[in-house]
């Protein structure tokens, strides 16, 4: 697992870790959460899991992911930092990472883009700007917690 300063987004201290594992096309979120260790070195985590109850104890979410692209077509570099907002509301963070993760692409982003139960204000049925280091993307969306990725490369004026 990547810890924030390998990949934005993912745990830092303060933070809650759930795991989310996918079988024959079904998602599940672990039943429990548990607290990140403050020194980020160790930690026992036993989750379970539940086809009766598959959003466990996550919260609505709306998913998204494809290219990072500069104004001239190319990919952008690992460490290209991608923010969600609603409005003014940082609603989602990620990066490319350094090394494959979720996707057999590290130049593949992957953000969760919160709903009003984890973050006040990333209200459901919004628009989603979406900024690439900083600079906003062409490309717009909307937090409609669809199960399931939007596929959408992001793109640079």
């Amino acid at each position: 697992m990547a810890g924030d300063g390998e990949a934005r987004g993912c745990v830092s201290p303060g933070a809650r870790l759930l795991l989310v594992v996918s079988s024959e096309g079904a998602r599940f979120v672990s039943e429990e959460a548990i607290d990140w260790s403050a020194d980020g070195k160790q930690l026992t985590f036993d989750a379970t899991f539940s086809s009766a109850d598959p959003e466990g104890v996550g919260s609505p979410a709306t998913f998204f992911t494809g290219s990072v692209l500069d104004s001239s077509g190319e990919t952008l570099p690992a460490g290209t930092v991608i923010e969600a907002y609603i409005g003014e509301t940082l609603c989602g963070v990620t990066s490319l990472p350094p090394v494959v993760m979720a996707s057999d692409d590290p130049t593949t982003y992957v953000i969760a883009v919160a709903g009003p139960e984890s973050a006040p204000s990333c209200d459901d049925g919004a628009d989603i700007s979406f900024r690439v280091n900083g600079e906003q993307a062409e490309q717009t969306g909307a937090n409609d917690f669809a199960e399931g990725m939007h596929l959408l490369d992001l793109t640079l004026p």
